[in-house]
């Protein structure tokens, strides 16, 4: 028969994914809305279609309404290229130097990044910096996401015991300490070795909550905590491989506008017009 003690501090040990979820959404939201302003340079856009929800209807004056399409048409523009366009001359310019230079303006919107002033003014990126910025990601997000590959493939569940901090792994049928917790002593125990809710080198709150987790009412509330470790370690192994996706394409950017920076620095360059 297990204990009200060892019960209520196995219920104790949750997820953080559950405390978190609410605030990431709301974070992940904001986030999105302040990169589709500042891509835009302008909110325009955003509130012409808030605008058109709860007004219901567009501009019926057609002058203002020959305004505004440009305003929009030219913000709509930024907003896909990326491009920080200040007038339509400027849009029109850039175009035709695109064509004298046999460039395409996904070229020059993949390396916008490096832009100065007019579009077709560019800083030279520091290769040397950038290529040694994705090696040090690459150090980090690689063995990150193998760890996270194996963790999503576990069948053990890492737990923590508070108050104690004890960490261990258990799949209901065994449990050992977890290897990377130094203030955890080496044992290894099964139901046989629990019966008596003693384990050597740990406290009694400890062996019970360990021991209690070896029990078969307890296996429901270990798949729970399986699920939620998978989910947590493929939610922090996709956020290493975007990571890393986005640093190397990044330096892939970088390289880019170098060679939109040569063009720009030959002799034969054409003069902003």
């Amino acid at each position: 028969m297990v204990s009200p003690e060892g019960k209520a501090a196995m219920l104790e040990v949750v997820s953080l994914l559950r405390d978190v979820g609410p605030f990431v959404f709301a974070l992940f939201t904001l986030m999105c809305m302040a990169w589709a302003v500042s891509r835009a340079r302008s909110a325009h856009f955003l509130l012409d279609k808030i605008w058109r929800l709860i007004g219901g209807g567009a501009i019926n004056d057609p002058e203002l309404k020959k305004d505004w399409l440009q305003v929009r048409d030219l913000e709509g523009f930024r907003f896909r290229s990326g491009i920080q366009f200040n007038s339509r001359d400027t849009w029109g310019k850039t175009l035709r130097w695109l064509e004298h230079h046999d460039k395409s303006l996904n070229d020059l919107s993949f390396a916008r990044a490096w832009i100065s002033g007019k579009p077709w003014n560019f800083n030279e990126p520091r290769m040397r910096s950038i290529r040694a910025f994705v090696a040090c990601v690459s150090l980090v997000a690689v063995p990150s996401l193998f760890g996270m590959t194996y963790l999503f493939a576990e069948t053990s569940v890492i737990l923590t015991v508070k108050g104690t901090e004890t960490t261990f792994w258990t799949d209901g049928v065994t449990a050992e300490d977890f290897m990377l917790a130094r203030g955890t002593p080496a044992f290894f125990v099964d139901s046989a070795a629990c019966s008596n809710k003693k384990i050597a080198g740990l406290n009694d709150k400890d062996a019970e909550v360990i021991c209690y987790s070896l029990e078969p009412d307890a296996l429901p509330k270990l798949k729970g905590f399986i699920f939620e470790q998978r989910a947590f370690s493929a939610l922090i192994g996709f956020i290493c491989f975007v990571v890393l996706l986005l640093s190397v394409r990044y330096a892939a950017r970088a390289k880019m506008a170098k060679g939109f920076y040569d063009l720009y620095s030959a002799k034969h360059r054409v003069r902003d017009q």
